[in-house]
């Protein structure tokens, strides 16, 4: 059937290209027969290249973002602001912010001038002092206030966050704090910092942060909660796993893989043929016969799962008890996944059952979980 399809193609294209020839002459038709295809050859290295995806989630992000006209030149004109605000002491001619000017003639303080008149850009106020610089220099220690608040805020309260999530002891001690610091207004806290201490920008940025960790410290304390009460980790720490000592295997919803580097010297090494010639196969064409053909699918399959087994699951184990940890994965084997409930289970130092407990599906794969677990 497949020789008829491809002969009945090489008749219709040679139909098409004699009806172009006779409608007028190509750049081809006085080429030679030997100049007019090209053998594509073979190449071992290109053969072997493993086919992945490059779907980055920040490259896709940044180049949705970098679409935004709109979006750049808002972030265009960001930057620009923040590092003009830096770099405006160091260029030449600026004035000092704090500097209550002088009139050099009558020896006057300069009192509220206008816009571009006595070498003052956007004026002065009341006692002389430059309005450019002055705006410039409230703009830096903005931007200085904002950005240490920021990272005391992240520090302490992811710091926190993860302490009152994880650990069960320390949960009535910050949630105690957390109703403190939440009641009280934080117009309070300002005034009673800045009566107790000196003014300065760092008493500014301790008002600033006293309140603002704990918000971070309650959001992370929910993101931790969702994980710390997963089936895997319960299931570890009731055979006694320390905390901080279990690496997860999980999943398999990108497919099966079916190529990786060095396959073909594997393939050759285990069955002791070349599988090139039979990779036609893999779109469904028979290569010599359909038993030769099978065969050749099967060893592919069971060397896939043997891979997956041993070099993947095995191999992580290898690495991961080297570092003193241990791990765990829900041993699957079935839905196109290329491996066995037994062999992929065996490979891991905890296995479980997926989360279904109901139905066929649950007494497939709790039942293979049970039974690789008494049996390894």
């Amino acid at each position: 059937m497949l020789s008829f399809l491809k002969n009945t193609k090489s008749r219709r294209l040679e139909q098409q290209l004699d009806t172009l020839q006779q409608q007028g002459p190509a750049a081809w038709a006085e080429l030679p027969e030997d100049e007019l295809f090209t053998p594509a050859g073979f190449q071992p290295q290109q053969a072997e290249a493993t086919a992945s995806s490059n779907y980055s989630y920040w490259g896709s992000t940044f180049r949705a973002f970098f679409k935004n006209r709109l979006a750049v030149a808002l972030l265009i004109a960001l930057i620009a602001v923040v590092a003009f605000a830096f770099l405006q002491p160091c260029l030449p001619g600026q004035k000092d912010p704090n500097l209550c000017a002088v009139d050099p003639v009558t020896g006057i303080q300069y009192r509220n001038i206008a816009p571009g008149q006595d070498g003052f850009v956007w004026g002065s106020n009341s006692i002389g002092q430059d309005l450019w610089a002055r705006i410039w220099a409230g703009a830096r220690t903005s931007l200085t206030i904002a950005f240490f608040v920021a990272v005391v805020e992240a520090v302490v309260g992811i710091t926190a966050g993860v302490l009152w999530g994880y650990v069960r002891g320390l949960d009535f001690l910050f949630t105690e704090l957390y109703n403190i610091f939440d009641n009280i207004p934080t117009a309070i806290v300002l005034i009673l910092i800045s009566y107790v201490a000196t003014p300065s920008i760092w008493t500014m940025i301790l008002g600033m942060s006293i309140k603002g960790w704990i918000e971070m410290a309650r959001f992370i304390r929910n993101q931790i909660l969702i994980i710390r009460d997963r089936d895997y980790n319960v299931a570890s720490r009731c055979i006694g796993t320390p905390t901080f000592r279990i690496v997860v295997e999980d999943s398999y919803e990108t497919g099966g893989q079916n190529w990786t580097d060095h396959m073909v010297e594997d393939f050759r090494q285990a069955y002791g043929y070349d599988p090139v010639p039979y990779l036609p196969a893999f779109s469904g064409v028979v290569v010599g016969s359909q038993d030769i053909t099978d065969r050749f699918l099967w060893d592919v399959r069971r060397l896939v799962a043997d891979e997956v087994s041993y070099n993947y699951v095995g191999g992580l184990r290898e690495v991961s008890n080297e570092h003193g940890l241990t791990t765990w994965l829900e041993n699957y084997g079935h839905w196109g996944f290329p491996g066995e409930f037994l062999q992929y289970g065996s490979q891991s130092d905890e296995i479980a059952g997926e989360f279904w407990s109901f139905g066929s599906l649950g007494d497939i794969e709790n039942r293979s979980a049970s039974s690789c677990g008494h049996i390894y």
